[in-house]
């Protein structure tokens, strides 16, 4: 990667990417007390597939700041996007968006969190002119 493609993408840790860290960290950890809380992993795949998810947010953010990934930033941000909003759709879809207190905690935070994704990659995208 050039020096001034590199220019173009994060490479320090700001304000804006604290708390996509944060948001990123407090939504894994949801899925990762839902798991806990559905029991040990075992042939019922729901406890699986929360562990999964929680793994998934943390390799991905951490995939997005990490130096030795700076050339693919973009499309890691866009992969924990589209990430984030099929989290949501299948809570939506699985769960009928019934009430239920950590879903109802967790789904503002992957909607900020694709929001403030979004800012980020326009961001970047405003200091390429």
């Amino acid at each position: 990667m050039s020096e001034a493609n590199q220019d173009r993408a994060i490479t320090h840790i700001g304000l804006l990417q604290i708390v996509i860290l944060l948001l990123v960290v407090a939504t894994a950890m949801v899925h990762l007390s839902r798991g806990v809380l559905l029991g040990v992993p075992s042939l019922r795949p729901f406890p699986l597939l929360f562990y999964l998810n929680a793994i998934g947010y943390l390799f991905l953010v951490a995939a997005l700041y990490l130096p030795q990934f700076v050339r693919f930033q973009r499309p890691i941000r866009w992969t924990l996007i589209v990430y984030a909003a099929i989290t949501i759709l299948l809570w939506i879809l699985i769960t009928r968006a019934r009430p239920n207190l950590l879903g109802y905690i967790d789904k503002p935070i992957e909607l900020t969190l694709i929001v403030l994704l979004i800012i980020e990659d326009q961001q970047v995208r405003l200091r390429r002119r």
